[in-house]
């Protein structure tokens, strides 16, 4: 007896494949330029840090700068994968929107 997975992309390949062509390909470009703009935001963030590491000389405000560095650097590493694999990413959302 055939799964639910199995039955959605049975219903995919029978939809008209520009049309489905069409969509993933507008998901991957959404998560693609998605998973820039965070990175670029993690890179800011972590400049940002840094030049708050090299003003300041207490110790409380060095902290909290490499706080800042930390969160700056999963913003980046958490869009990394994103990235380099958006048609992956584009794909499991198409089917996870189409299943019933």
């Amino acid at each position: 007896m055939p799964t639910i997975e199995q039955n959605t992309v049975d219903k995919i390949t029978q939809l008209g494949s520009d049309a489905v062509q069409g969509t993933i390909t507008e998901y991957t470009l959404w998560y693609f330029f998605n998973s820039v703009a965070w990175i670029v935001f993690g890179v800011v963030i972590c400049a940002y840090a840094i030049r708050l590491w090299k003003i300041n000389q207490q110790n409380g405000a060095k902290f909290a700068a490499l706080g800042v560095l930390f969160i700056g650097m999963l913003f980046i590493s958490a869009n990394i994968p994103t990235l380099f694999t958006p048609k992956g990413y584009a794909i499991h959302q198409f089917l996870k929107d189409i299943k019933p």
